[in-house]
Parts: structure tokens; sequence; C-alpha cells
């Protein structure tokens, strides 16, 4: 096709058999005529037929391109906007210079809304509204139907605009409220909601009583860590070196929280010579701290000698201080120590048991 000619797609509405003028076509309707000799091709206006298309020479036709109608297959040399009807089809194509092109295969866009059509002659008076007097709507009601509501005292009308309700038809003012009806059975139990957030912690209680550790081990066993009787000791075999007058730890037992009784001894060896009538030379006792406790704790070893005479080296001197009892509220040290006027060393044992 050439230039910017517009091909405005048709319906076509009908076809005839011969070359006749077909009956009066409304607007936008076509007709196709195949007769033996020549081809015609109509279009409606709503007032006249106009010829559109023709194959004799003497029609006048609006178009002056050619219309030949084949079965099957297209004509041989058409001209460039000729036009075919393919009979078998029922199609009609237009040729552009290369190619057949369907000329009518889908309707045109929708026009714009006609004009409002006169108003319809009123039509026959329907039959007379049912009403209905009871407590309850009536069941399959139809548009136009009256309900008059014995509890409520009001009339209602079916209305019919698609919504399908009872509408209150009357203005008058509702009567007073009646009594109130017997409580319903029941329903039934919903289902468990989602539990609630967790709350907080509350306070910790008083510690209560603490409770007896039993009577201990009766079958000659050694008695559990935590129960009475439960025996822990610690020997020093390897000599401890002392310094003069310097108060030593010569044994160091860990011991729990409890009641504990703890006993223990010393062998002390001087390096150097003292002198006799020396009082306590030699000292031993038992605390939970590095300092000797008090005397009445001790075992003290005096030399006497009425001459003054020295005491050589080496001398190997026992001292066991007396049994003591600590009530421990928490883990603790207990020590076994030991103190000499004069240089030396020492080793020692220290023993506990549990009694409460």
């Amino acid at each position: 096709m050439s230039g910017a000619a517009t091909v405005v797609p048709i319906i076509l509405h009908h076809t005839v058999s011969d070359s006749n003028v077909p009956d009066l076509l409304y607007a936008g309707e076509v007709a196709v005529g195949v007769g033996p000799t020549y081809n015609r091709f109509w279009a409606g206006d709503g007032t006249t037929n106009r010829l559109l298309l023709s194959s004799n020479p003497s029609d006048s036709p609006i178009f002056s391109t050619s219309l030949q109608a084949y079965s099957g297959i297209s004509p041989p040399n058409p001209a460039v906007n000729g036009f075919w009807w393919d009979e078998d089809e029922a199609q009609l194509y237009v040729w552009q210079g290369q190619t057949w092109v369907i000329a009518v295969n889908q309707p045109g866009p929708e026009g714009p809304p006609g004009p409002e059509g006169p108003i319809g002659p009123i039509g026959p008076m329907g039959g007379p509204a049912r009403v209905d007097l009871n407590s309850s709507p009536p069941a399959s009601p139809l548009p136009g139907d009256l309900w008059w509501n014995q509890r409520d005292g009001n009339l209602y009308v079916r209305n019919g605009n698609g919504s399908a309700q009872w509408v209150v038809a009357n203005s008058a003012p509702a009567g007073e409220e009646g009594p109130e009806g017997p409580m319903g059975p029941e329903g039934p139990v919903g289902p468990q909601g989602n539990p609630g957030p967790q709350g907080d912690p509350g306070p910790i209680g008083p510690q209560g009583e603490p409770g007896s550790l039993g009577n201990g081990v009766t079958d000659g066993s050694d008695a559990a860590p935590g129960q009475i009787g439960e025996y822990q000791q610690i020997e020093v075999t390897t000599a401890v070196t002392m310094a003069a007058n310097a108060t030593v730890a010569i044994c160091t037992l860990p011991l729990t929280a409890g009641d504990w009784e703890i006993w223990g001894s010393i062998a002390f060896t001087n390096t150097a010579s003292m002198t006799g009538n020396t009082a306590g030379a030699v000292r031993a006792g038992i605390n939970t701290a590095t300092t000797l406790p008090a005397n009445m704790y001790l075992a003290l070893l005096t030399y006497a000698s009425s001459s003054q005479a020295q005491v050589g080296s080496n001398f190997v001197t026992a001292l066991a201080p007396p049994k003591r009892r600590f009530n421990l509220p928490s883990a603790t040290n207990v020590y076994m120590l030991g103190l000499g006027v004069v240089a030396g060393n020492a080793t020692g044992f220290l023993a506990a048991r549990r009694a409460h």
C-alpha cells in the first residue's frame, strides 16, 4: 500500500449469490455479490447501498480497484490495491504489491452510545400484595409483599432493588418493650486462647533449716564427704626450713564448711646450738590464720640446764599441740604452725574429722 492510506476493518454480515443489488444494508453492513460474469462489493450506511468495488467496467464504483472472486487460490497478476474475494473462506483480501492482506477480519471499535429511547408504555397492574401477620418474617417473600411484625408493631415491605430486605413502611412510634424472654441455652466452649507472656519470677524464699547429717557410717568404711565422721589428713615428710624466731606453716589442710575436730604434731630439728634454760625454745599450734594461737593452744618445749649448757645441733623435738575444734562457715585452710628460737627444719602432719 502507498501513502498514508488507512484500512478500517469491517464485518461481513451477509453475502448474495449473484450480482443483484441486496436489500437495504444497515450502517456498517457489507455484501459481496459473486455472479457468473461480474463481482460486486456493497456497503450500507443505513439509507443507501453504496457500490464500493465492481469487476463490471460499466459500473461506477466508489473505488476504481478491481474485485476478483476465486475459490481457494489467489488471482494471477493482481493490481496494487486490488481486491480478491476467496469464495472458499468467505474472506476479502487486498493486494499490497507483495502479499495479500485480510481486508475484512475483525469488528471495528465500539461506537458511542446512541440517544436514550422514549419511555415505554406503563405495564399492566400487578396483583394485590400479600400481607402476613406474624412475629417472624414470612418465607419466600416477593418484592412488594407486606409483613406486620406482631412483636415490634411495625409494618415492613419487601424491597426489590437487589438487596432483598424488609424495610419499615410505617412511621408509627414503637410500642413499649415487652418482657425479657427466657435465657437461651449455653453456647459451646470457644477454642482456647494463646498463652499469655510469662510473668516475672517471684522473690526468693527464706532459706530452710539445714537438715541433719545423719549418724555417719557404721560398717567400718570411710564416711563420704559431707557426712559425720568425714576424715581429712595431710602429712609433710619433706623437711620445711625454719628461720630463727619465725612462725612457719608446716602443714596446710583445706577443709569445707562444717564443724571439725583438728589435731596433729610436728618434729623440729635445730640446725644451730641453743643455750640451756631457754623457755619456749620450740612451739607448735593449730590455727586458721598463719599466726600462732594463744599459749593455751600451744605445745611448748623449754630446755632446762642448771649449768645453762648449750644444746647441740640436730636435736629432734616432737610436739603435739592440743586438739582444737573449728566451726567453719565456708571453705577454709587450717595450718599446723611451728616456731624455733634457733634455725632448724620440721616435718609434721595435720588431721581433721567432721563432728557435725
